[in-house]
C-alpha cells in the first residue's frame, strides 16, 4: 500500500485501540514490550511523518502520540 518504510513491529503498534492520544507507557503495557522498545518504534514513526509527540495536558512529564494525516492513512489501510 506504499508504506515501505515500516516493518511488522511498527504495524503492530496500530492494533486496537490505536495510537492516537496514547501515552508511550500505556503503549508499552498494551504491547507487553519495554518502554525503550516503544520509544525506538515511535521515534521511527515520528521521523517518517506518521505521528508527532505532544505534551500531555494532564501530566507535564508524559507525552501523547498524535497521528498525522499520513498516520491516519496508514491506520485506515491497516484496519481495512
Amino acid at each position: 500500500a506504499g508504506f515501505d518504510d515500516l516493518n511488522p513491529s511498527h504495524i503492530g503498534l496500530f492494533r486496537f485501540p490505536g495510537l492516537d492520544g496514547c501515552r508511550l507507557t500505556d503503549i508499552a503495557i498494551q504491547m507487553q514490550i519495554t518502554k525503550q522498545s516503544v520509544h525506538e518504534l515511535i521515534g521511527h514513526l515520528e521521523a517518517h511523518g506518521y505521528l508527532v509527540r505532544e505534551p500531555d495536558p494532564t501530566n507535564r512529564r508524559a507525552r501523547l502520540v498524535r497521528l498525522t494525516e499520513k498516520g491516519h492513512a496508514l491506520e485506515a489501510v491497516i484496519r481495512a
